[in-house]
């Protein structure tokens, strides 16, 4: 195969403009070869500016436009180019893990030429793309089946030894010409739908449902010391161990909940906590009413729940946002009462079990919102969402969730919904659309409130819990304050004006920690995109 170097630029502009067909019907014919060779950028603009697309000069991809060519055939697949498009079947990309063993895709020249990962069509320092996929397919289309039909695709080796094709596209991009190469895992992720292996969308990372029982078995990172995933000195800022790191994260996407013991309690100000510290490592922190970092303490007169002692029960957090924030970490600086234990809830796997033994409850759950506000405090923020989604929940869909918040639900003034999501018209039809929402939320809640489902310990000193607030659940039993006599039996310091109780919180956004897990995996396993 030829050295993709040797032929990079060996197209004159001459042959360029030669190669260049009648344009179809329905295009203008006032397009010329001079044209097509100025800036990439005034061609493409300018031409879809003035022109609309006449989808009845669409190009034929049938065998009677011209036969296809096998270009490669080798162990990674067999390439065809035909007419109109590029072909690639063969085994899925190394990285992908959904259990799909092989692929076959075509992809035609709009697509090929929109996925030039080329210097000019991905900025070398942003990498961002600097043309549009309507820009990409004008410049294909317009010139006709014969420019594109193999003698411009051929195959190729590059630099670094990867086997792949090249294509010398007719229209020049700021007056040079314009090849490209597509090394074969490339084309392999343009036919699978995977243009880069994120490690969150294989099945070694489809999110695991569990109950007590298989999370104590199976959550072997469910807790891990800060000491093991600190690699700083004391008193350095934190410089997490990357394998570590990577363990930690892949526990809370696979399970939606993860512990660090240990986290340094000596620093507790909003700004330089050592929450923020750690949870920073990841990425930014989701701003809220509260902050970028709360406190959960007890408060007289509280305006919320949370900061009294009383039991809390199973709920998210802020489900009044349209969008809630996906990640909540929970720092424990001080715990000196008795009682306040946190448990913690998969729903994934509560609704799992109410679809498998009541479908038709499931269903309702899914066909009916809620609506959630908070009106307190200065501040009215209000939205709906429904119960259940309608995706799979053990899969790898990255923003399937669930919405409970019992606490913070309003009034449910709307018109329920049968199982089919239609509003019965018969008032008694009505009345048993009802019914059987409150029965579906009724088995849910029970579902949840189930003992085989409840993963419960108390938070010491040191301790940072990491879940998912849109599939795992929290809450906390009601505590106290200890005695005289308890603080003098087990040696408890009590600090005046300090809460004894007391939690420092804070949010980040689901893209924020995927984001932070598939550059870990790169970073760790050597995984890079194409």
């Amino acid at each position: 195969m030829r050295p993709i170097q040797r032929v990079v630029g060996a197209f004159p502009r001459r042959q360029l403009a030669a190669s260049v067909a009648p344009l179809s019907s329905g295009l203008p014919r006032t397009t010329t070869a001079r044209t097509l060779h100025t800036s990439h950028t005034v061609n493409a603009s300018s031409y879809m500016s003035r022109t609309p697309f006449n989808f009845n000069a669409r190009r034929c991809f049938t065998t009677a436009a011209g036969q296809p060519r096998t270009l490669i055939s080798n162990d990674e697949g067999t390439v065809t180019v035909g007419p109109g498009y590029v072909s690639y079947a063969g085994p899925s990309p190394a990285s992908d893990k959904t259990g799909i063993e092989s692929v076959s895709s075509a992809i035609t020249y709009s697509r090929l030429r929109d996925c030039c990962p080329c210097p000019r069509c991905i900025h070398p320092s942003t990498r961002q793309k600097t043309h549009t996929s309507g820009e990409a397919f004008r410049e294909t289309f317009e010139l006709g089946n014969e420019v594109l039909d193999g003698r411009t695709v051929h195959p190729a080796t590059n630099a670094e030894g990867e086997h792949g094709i090249e294509v010398h596209w007719p229209v020049a991009i700021d007056g040079h010409p314009h090849p490209s190469f597509y090394p074969i895992s490339l084309l392999q992720r343009l036919a699978s739908g995977r243009v880069r292996g994120h490690t969150y969308l294989n099945d070694t990372l489809r999110r695991k449902l569990w109950d007590r029982e298989s999370l104590l078995k199976d959550g072997k990172d469910l807790w891990i010391d800060f000491s093991e995933l600190n690699g700083a000195a004391d008193g350095e800022p934190f410089q997490l161990r990357p394998e570590v790191h990577l363990r930690l994260l892949e526990q809370l996407q696979l399970y939606g909940v993860a512990v660090v013991r240990g986290l340094p309690t000596d620093r507790t100000d909003n700004t330089d906590c050592r929450l923020r510290e750690f949870a920073e490592t990841i990425g930014g922190l989701r701003n809220t009413f509260y902050g970028e970092t709360w406190d959960v303490k007890s408060v007289v007169n509280s305006k919320n729940v949370a900061y009294t002692n009383l039991n809390l029960g199973l709920h998210m957090d802020l489900l009044y946002f349209a969008l809630p924030p996906r990640f909540q970490f929970l720092h424990s600086l001080r715990n000196r009462v008795i009682g306040g234990a946190s448990y913690f809830v998969d729903s994934f796997a509560a609704a799992d079990k109410l679809r498998r033994e009541q479908p038709h409850l499931y269903a309702s759950l899914q066909a009916n919102p809620l609506e959630y506000e908070y009106d307190n405090d200065n501040h009215y923020m209000t939205f709906q969402h429904p119960v259940l989604p309608a995706g799979e929940l053990g899969g790898s869909d990255l923003h399937q969730h669930i919405n409970w918040s019992p606490p913070f639900q309003a009034p449910n003034v709307r018109p329920t919904k049968d199982a089919n999501g239609q509003y019965p018209v018969d008032p008694a039809a009505a009345a048993l659309a009802e019914e059987t929402f409150y029965l579906a939320l009724s088995e849910f809640q029970r579902a949840l409130d189930s003992p085989e489902f409840r993963y419960e310990f108390t938070m010491q000193e040191g301790d940072i819990v990491l879940f998912d607030n849109q599939r795992v659940l929290h809450a906390r039993t009601a505590f106290r304050d200890k005695t005289d006599q308890e603080v003098k039996a087990d040696g408890t310091v009590i600090v005046p004006g300090e809460p004894t109780r007391w939690l420092k919180g804070c949010y980040l956004d689901g893209s924020t920690v995927w984001d932070k897990l598939a550059v870990l995996n790169d970073q760790v396993r050597g995984v890079t995109s194409v």
